[in-house]
C-alpha cells in the first residue's frame, strides 16, 4: 500500500486515535491533513477492558509502522471516551457507560507502552470540534452538537472555541432533565437519554412489549440503528411512532440549550443519527416550538455530514493541536 508521507514540502505526521463508544469502539490511524488513512473494524466496547484496549492499540501501532517511516511522522495517541474526563486524571471519572474505565488514567497506561504525545477527550466533545472544522458546523461560530447513540452526549462551540466549562465536562445534553419516568445509566431519573437514546428505545420498546416477538433479530443485530431498526422492522407504524417520539424529545431538550446559548448552528450525529430522515425533521420541528421566537431567527439545523469517523477525527484534530503549540 502506498503511504503518503509528504505534505506540502512538510514530511506528514500521524495519529493513532481512537472513539470508546458505549456500544462500539473504533480506532484508527489519522494524517495530519484531516484524513482517517487506516481503520481496523469496529470492536465490541462491552467485551473490552483497559487493558485489551491498550492491547489492540499496540497493535494496530505495529501493524501501521509502515506510516511512521521517520521518528517525527509518529504523533501519538488520542482517544475519545464515552464519559466524563478528567484531564488531571488522565482518564474519565464517570461514565454511566464505560464503567470499568473509572478512575483509571489511561494516559499512564498509553505513556507505559508508546512514545509520542498521548490525550483523552470525551466523545461527544471530540466529535463536535470535527464537525465543526471539517464537518456540517463549518463556517459556524456558535455551535451546539447533540451525539443519539448508546447515550446521548453533547459539545459546545463559543465564539469558535471548544467550551468545556469549569471541569471541563460541558455539554452532558443527555442529562437534562425531561420528565422521564425511566431510570437513567447515570443512576438518576428523568434524564433525556433515559428514554431517547440506543438504550433508552430499548428500555421503551421493551416496555411496551415490541422487543419480545424479534429475539432472533435483536440477537444476531449489532449497533444501535441497525439493532433497533431489525427490532422494530416489521412493526412500521410503532418504529415511526418511536423515533417521531424521540425526535421530539430531543428537539424539546434542545430548544432549552438554545435559549441559553443562542447558537448560529446545530449538528445531530452520533449511531442514531443515520436516521436521517425520520430524526431530522421532528427535531427541528420541537426545536423551533420550544426555543423563544427570536434565538431560532438564521439557526441551521443539520445532521452531521462526518458520521462514525467524527469522534476519531475529533480526537485527532485536538492532538495535533497540541503538538503544532509544542
Amino acid at each position: 500500500m502506498e503511504k503518503n508521507v509528504r505534505q506540502g514540502n512538510q514530511p506528514e505526521r500521524f495519529a493513532l486515535v481512537g472513539d470508546i463508544g458505549g456500544t462500539n469502539t473504533r480506532l484508527g490511524i489519522m494524517s495530519s491533513d484531516g484524513r482517517i488513512v487506516e481503520r481496523i473494524k469496529d470492536l465490541d466496547s462491552r467485551r473490552l477492558n483497559p487493558e485489551m484496549l491498550i492491547d489492540n492499540i499496540n497493535r494496530l501501532y505495529v501493524d501501521c509502522k509502515d506510516y511512521f517511516r521517520s521518528p517525527d511522522s509518529f504523533v501519538g495517541v488520542s482517544i475519545a471516551f464515552a464519559g466524563l474526563v478528567n484531564q488531571t486524571l488522565g482518564g474519565m471519572e464517570a461514565s454511566p457507560h464505560l464503567s470499568n474505565y473509572v478512575g483509571i488514567s489511561f494516559l499512564d497506561m498509553l505513556h507505559n507502552r508508546l512514545p509520542g504525545i498521548h490525550y483523552v477527550e470525551n466523545d461527544a466533545a471530540a466529535a463536535c470540534l470535527a464537525e465543526y472544522r471539517l464537518g456540517a458546523g463549518v463556517g459556524a461560530k456558535n455551535m451546539i452538537y447533540v451525539a443519539v447513540g448508546t447515550g446521548i452526549g453533547g459539545g459546545l462551540i463559543i465564539d469558535g472555541s471548544l467550551y468545556r466549562g469549569s471541569g471541563g465536562f460541558a455539554g452532558e445534553i443527555g442529562h437534562i432533565y425531561a420528565g422521564s419516568e425511566f431510570m437513567c445509566a447515570c443512576g438518576k431519573s428523568g434524564c433525556l437519554e433515559a428514554m431517547n437514546s440506543g438504550s433508552g428505545i430499548e428500555t421503551y420498546l421493551s416496555n411496551i412489549h415490541v422487543l419480545d416477538a424479534y429475539d432472533d433479530m435483536w440477537k444476531r443485530a449489532s449497533g444501535e440503528s441497525q439493532r433497533y431498526a431489525n427490532a422494530v422492522g416489521s412493526e412500521w407504524v410503532v418504529s415511526v411512532e418511536t423515533i417521531d417520539r424521540i425526535g421530539k424529545n430531543i428537539g424539546t431538550g434542545l430548544g432549552s440549550v438554545v435559549n441559553i446559548m443562542n447558537p448560529d448552528t446545530v449538528v445531530i450525529g452520533g449511531g442514531l443519527s443515520s436516521w436521517t430522515d425520520d430524526l431530522l425533521s421532528p427535531i427541528s420541528e420541537s426545536l423551533r416550538e420550544t426555543a423563544f421566537g427570536p434565538m431560532t431567527k438564521g439557526l441551521r439545523v443539520s445532521i452531521g455530514s462526518l458520521g462514525d469517523q467524527a469522534g476519531m477525527l475529533g480526537a485527532g484534530l485536538l492532538l495535533f493541536d497540541i503538538y503544532s503549540a509544542t
